[in-house]
Order: C-alpha cells, then sequence, then structure tokens
C-alpha cells in the first residue's frame, strides 16, 4: 500500500510540474500573439484621435 501511495504522490507532483510548464508556456504564447495585436489596436485609436483633433 505504501508503495502505491509513493507512485501516486510522484505522479501528482509529476503532473503538477507539467501543468505548470503548460501553463507558463501558454501564458508566453498568448502574450506573444497578443502584444502585436494590442501594439495594431493602440496606433488606430492613436490615428483616430490624432484625425478627430485636427
Amino acid at each position: 500500500i505504501k508503495n502505491w501511495q509513493d507512485d501516486t504522490k510522484r505522479d501528482w507532483e509529476k503532473g503538477l510540474k507539467s501543468f505548470r510548464r503548460e501553463m507558463i508556456k501558454g501564458s508566453y504564447m498568448f502574450l506573444v500573439f497578443m502584444i502585436p495585436i494590442l501594439v495594431v489596436v493602440f496606433v488606430i485609436v492613436a490615428l483616430i484621435t490624432r484625425l478627430l483633433d485636427y
């Protein structure tokens, strides 16, 4: 029974580590894809406000 508990604990820790790594990778990819979109949106808003000011 003790061996089974150790195996379960080891699998749980391994799964947690890989899950954390996937979360970091996912958030990194999210940032990589979102930053250009945000820059484009910011430029468009800046141009519109400039055009409305003149």
